[in-house]
């Protein structure tokens, strides 16, 4: 059991977005002891895959379905989380494969401009 306070410490993330992973439904409601809300290490582990999800480019809508099932069974749901990890992959990818054209394309039109106006590569 541990205040907000141990709990960001531990977790790298702020009050605020604690308690906004909270008002989102990512973590549960934590009980409360008088005015001060109680943690358990549970939530010290949602938050840390919260902020691990984060940094790897996952929204907090994308992530929820994982939270919510990870808080109601004390476990990471694992295929869903592959499956996650996949979509983005793809995504990735996609995005990847879009920036290579749109890099083929500015290296046309470079070489294009450059033959044009009678400049060779060497001179720019």
């Amino acid at each position: 059991m541990m205040y907000i306070g141990e709990l960001a410490k531990l977790t790298g993330a702020s009050r605020k977005a604690i308690h906004h992973y909270e008002a989102l439904g990512l973590i549960p409601q934590p009980p409360r002891k008088g005015r001060y809300r109680i943690y358990r290490a549970t939530d010290v582990d949602l938050v840390a895959m919260i902020k691990c999800a984060q940094s790897l480019g996952f929204s907090l809508k994308e992530i929820a379905g994982v939270t919510s099932a990870a808080a109601q069974t004390g476990t990471l749901p694992a295929e869903m989380v592959l499956e996650l990890i996949e979509r983005k992959r793809q995504a990735l990818r996609q995005t990847i494969d879009r920036a290579l054209a749109h890099d083929r394309q500015l290296v046309a039109l470079q070489a294009d401009l450059r033959h044009n106006a009678g400049l060779c590569s060497s001179a720019a």
